[in-house]
Formats: structure tokens, C-alpha cells, sequence
């Protein structure tokens, strides 16, 4: 148990100057930061159960399916990690489902853009639900917005997704670098004398290496339009909240989220074992 606890972040110093002699309250640095496969052992820390009466965050144990599932890249604006003086004291993360019968009718019934063309370079992107499997705080650091913080980030991304996605970029073609055609037969002797001077060996280099940066550069446009155009449309977000967390509920209703229904036996190792269902429809944000 010690272990466990000595590898969890240590309490950070109350954040102040000094100024003649007396300590002066500043705010806190607060960051979001993705989930990544180097810090992914960091988000196990923080939602490890101790088989203690102390608990960390969760009730629950995760799978390290649950921890490699997170690693996605559409589930990149909806995993955040948040720190406090630089310290990892918190984290939400999601999964995205495909709609259910109910939610799937409600996407259905939006009213559809009219199209200007027949034919269009965007395809067609798949409408979906979020599922916010944890959000949670080190017990020293809540009550400070942080949990908000990560909840407006998550509930922004989601709103963003609804924004179009851009035509797919084109590039003029470029000329290849080590093409040197000779001058033509037909040209006169006029026109021959006065053609450019060879480029040195250096200007050469500087050119090809040009040519290779701004390839690289559309290259990599290309991939994050091609990204864009597979990201899905988050149409809702649900949560689950054990019901003796009550003061749980109450913080997502604060936020949008309505009860939804209710799971019977939902947990297996606490009591009450049953959780209620809150969800948030996900509109656009108006122009």
C-alpha cells in the first residue's frame, strides 16, 4: 500500500510570492494535457482502487484494454489530463458509441444542409454519442474548478465537432528540383547565349531541401484534413453516477446533464449498486 501511495502525486505548495517579507497569494498554474503513451502509467495512478478503506478516485478497477482504448486518435479531444503546479491531480476520459435506436431518431429527424453540387471532396461523417467513463479529482485539489475545467474542455470538443470540415487542400504542382532539361534544338543561338547560368551545387541544395519542407508540410495538411474528414459528429454525451453519490448528480446537473434512466446492480462490489443515467444533447454552437 505504501508503494501505491508513494508513486501518487504529492501534495503541491500552496502557489504565492514573497514580497518584504510577506507571502502573497498568486494563482495556480492549471493545464490540460492529452493522454499519451507516456504518461499512460500516470493515469493508471490516478484512478488505482487501494484495497484499503482509502480510495483514490474510482470504486472501480480498469482493464488494460480500457487504458490502450484511450490511446485513439478521435479520442484525443476527449481524454485530458489536468495538472496543478505542474502535478497530475486529475483526469476525464471517454469512449465514443455509435447512436442507439433512440438518439439515432433524433439524429435523423435534424434537418440536412442542401447541397449547392452534385459531387463533394467531404464524405460523409458518422453521427455518434459520448460516453464519459471518469472524471475525477485528487481530494486535495477539488473544489477549484478543476473538474469543470475538464468538463467544459470535453463539452467545447464535442460542440466543435459539428463545424464542417474544409474542401480537401490542393497543391499546385511543383517543379522537380533535379530536372535540368536541356535547351531545345530550335532555339537560336540568341537564345542560347542568353539562358540563366548553371546553378552552383550549394543553391541546388538549398532548393531541394526547400522542395522537401514544403512537401513534408503539404503532407502533413493533407493527413489532418484526411483526420477531419473522419472525425465523428457527437450528437449527445451521457455519464453513469453511482447513486450514493448524490452530490455527483448534482454536479452534472449543473452543467446540462438531466437524468436520463436508471441500471439496477450496475456495480458489483459497492453499495447501493445501482447508477443513474444523466445525458447532454450536443447542438452547434450558432454562427
Amino acid at each position: 500500500m505504501s508503494a501505491i501511495l508513494d508513486s501518487l502525486p504529492t501534495l503541491a505548495k500552496e502557489p504565492g510570492v514573497t514580497i518584504n517579507g510577506k507571502r502573497t497569494r498568486v494563482p495556480a498554474r492549471v493545464a490540460l494535457g492529452q493522454v499519451t503513451p507516456n504518461n499512460l502509467g500516470t493515469l493508471k495512478k490516478l484512478n488505482w482502487v487501494l484495497t484499503t478503506p482509502i480510495q483514490v478516485l474510482f470504486p472501480v478497477n480498469y482493464s488494460d484494454k480500457f487504458y490502450s482504448n484511450l490511446l485513439e486518435h478521435n479520442l484525443e479531444p476527449y481524454c485530458k489530463l489536468i495538472y496543478y503546479q505542474d502535478l497530475p491531480v486529475g483526469n476525464l476520459v471517454s469512449r465514443l458509441e455509435p447512436l442507439t435506436t433512440e438518439t439515432e431518431s433524433l439524429s435523423e429527424a435534424k434537418p440536412s444542409t442542401p447541397s449547392t453540387t452534385t459531387t463533394t471532396t467531404v464524405p460523409t461523417r458518422p453521427h455518434v454519442q459520448l460516453y464519459i467513463m471518469t472524471l475525477g479529482i485528487l481530494s486535495p485539489y477539488r473544489r477549484q474548478g478543476l473538474a469543470t475545467k475538464l468538463l467544459h474542455s470535453v463539452l467545447q470538443a464535442a460542440e466543435r465537432s459539428h463545424e464542417p470540415i474544409p474542401p480537401k487542400p490542393t497543391f499546385p504542382s511543383q517543379t522537380d528540383p533535379h530536372s535540368n532539361q536541356p535547351p531545345s534544338s530550335k532555339k537560336s543561338k540568341t537564345s542560347a547565349s542568353s539562358a540563366p547560368p548553371a546553378k552552383s551545387d550549394k543553391d541546388q541544395e538549398e532548393e531541394e531541401e526547400a522542395a522537401k519542407k514544403l512537401k513534408k508540410k503539404q503532407e502533413n495538411q493533407l493527413r489532418e484534413w484526411q483526420l477531419q474528414a473522419k472525425s465523428e459528429i457527437v450528437d449527445s454525451v451521457y455519464v453513469h453516477v453511482w447513486k450514493g453519490n448524490p452530490e455527483a448528480k448534482a454536479f452534472w446537473e449543473k452543467h446540462g446533464f438531466e437524468m436520463s434512466g436508471e441500471i439496477k446492480d450496475y456495480y458489483r462490489k459497492i453499495e447501493p449498486r445501482d447508477a443513474w443515467v444523466l445525458s447532454r444533447k450536443i447542438t452547434p454552437k450558432p454562427e
